[in-house]
């Protein structure tokens, strides 16, 4: 059952309805759209892009506790289509509900990777920046955390054009493993792959998110030492491990 929360509900899709107007975005003509648009847009998304289906029913679970006149004030600003009672995303509302599910799950990872949220705490906070962070914001958040590929439940993070361009103008929290210097320690923030081999490999040798870690060497392998345990790992694969560098004086 939906938990009821500060300034709305959460739903099936981890979304949450908050109230207010909303304020004008990068992503096109957005001064018509509703924080409550935006959830529709957002759970539209996620529905035909990540979970396939061409056309959502208006019935849809995920979208019950949404007003029923939402997808009529969608059609008319031209972000779906209405076919009878199932709707298709048009490109301006799939790009708008793209940037929703951007910045949610950006949000995501800077609490959980940078300011230590708990996973399930952080929920709440995300959903209130998906509507309120810039698009300067959400750049620099994106390069903070090197370009992360998927949120703290392994769900994709679609890119933004820093992600193409690889932008590096701020010091990134969270980097890859490779990028220390041999002797130095780090938190593992998360594993950026979606290759699932991969990630069985790497918990079969003990490495998960959440461990302290100190880079050994990088070459010929890279050697890191997690605990007790010594591992060495190619250069690929100790590159998708994203770590938040320590202090010196860190854990003292």
């Amino acid at each position: 059952m939906a938990r009821r929360v500060r300034g709305g509900r959460r739903m099936g899709l981890g979304i949450r309805r908050p109230q207010g107007p909303h304020r004008p975005d990068d992503l096109g003509p957005t001064n018509r759209v509703t924080h409550v648009m935006e959830e529709m847009l957002q759970a539209l998304y996620v529905l035909t892009e990540e979970k396939g289906m061409e056309e959502v029913p208006r019935d849809a679970p995920e979208l019950s506790e949404l007003p029923q006149n939402v997808p009529d004030d969608l059609a008319a600003a031209d972000y779906i289509t209405l076919h009878g009672d199932r709707m298709r995303l048009t490109e301006l509302g799939r790009h708008l509900g793209r940037g929703v599910v951007r910045r949610h799950r950006l949000a995501e990872r800077l609490l959980t990777d940078v300011l230590d949220f708990d996973l399930g705490t952080e929920e709440e906070v995300a959903c209130e920046l998906e509507h309120i962070v810039s698009p300067e914001l959400t750049r620099a958040i994106c390069t903070l955390l090197g370009h992360p590929t998927t949120c703290p439940r392994g769900h994709p993070i679609p890119p933004g054009p820093c992600c193409a361009a690889h932008e590096r103008e701020l010091e990134t929290a969270v980097l890859p493993l490779t990028q220390m210097a041999p002797g130095e320690r780090g938190v593992i923030a998360h594993i950026s792959t979606v290759d699932r081999g991969r990630l069985d490999r790497l918990s079969g040798l003990g490495i998960f998110p959440g461990d302290e870690v100190m880079l050994v060497q990088k070459s010929p392998a890279c050697v890191i030492q997690a605990g007790e345990t010594t591992v060495a790992l190619d250069a690929d694969v100790a590159g998708d491990i994203r770590v938040r560098r320590l202090d010196v004086n860190d854990g003292e």
